[in-house]
């Protein structure tokens, strides 16, 4: 059974957090937060930026979430659900079509990082 967790950006500092998601719905607003496992402090998260563990890792080893980034070979897409499955949409016409189940993927992919200048050739 995989780990059910999020990831979001902070709304204060940028920064990435990963742990528990929680909306508050209290004042007659919503609110977005990350509960972080270790020591259940509570941020304030972008909702745009939100996404759930896929429960499979990349290449690297490091956890897909929905929304990253990904690269397979020369392709390039985004982690998206739907149809209750986890797939890559791509940028651009693909050998694998507009779509890919990521279990079909995500031995032989990775996760982009945010900042191109990190990407390994």
């Amino acid at each position: 059974m995989r780990e059910i967790k999020f990831c979001g950006r902070r709304i204060d500092n940028k920064q990435w957090v990963y742990g528990y998601y929680h909306f508050d719905a209290s004042w007659g607003y919503g609110t977005h937060y990350i509960t972080l496992k270790e020591n259940l402090d509570m941020h304030k998260v972008d909702p745009e930026t939100v996404g759930q563990y896929t429960g499979l890792p990349d290449e690297n080893g490091k956890d897909i979430y929905e929304k990253n980034r990904f690269q397979h070979e020369k392709d390039i897409g985004t982690v998206v659900f739907r149809n209750g499955m986890y797939c890559v949409e791509w940028d651009a016409p693909s050998t694998w079509g507009k779509e890919t189940l990521l279990w079909k993927l995500h031995d032989g992919g990775r996760i982009i990082p945010e900042n191109p200048d990190l990407l390994e050739a």
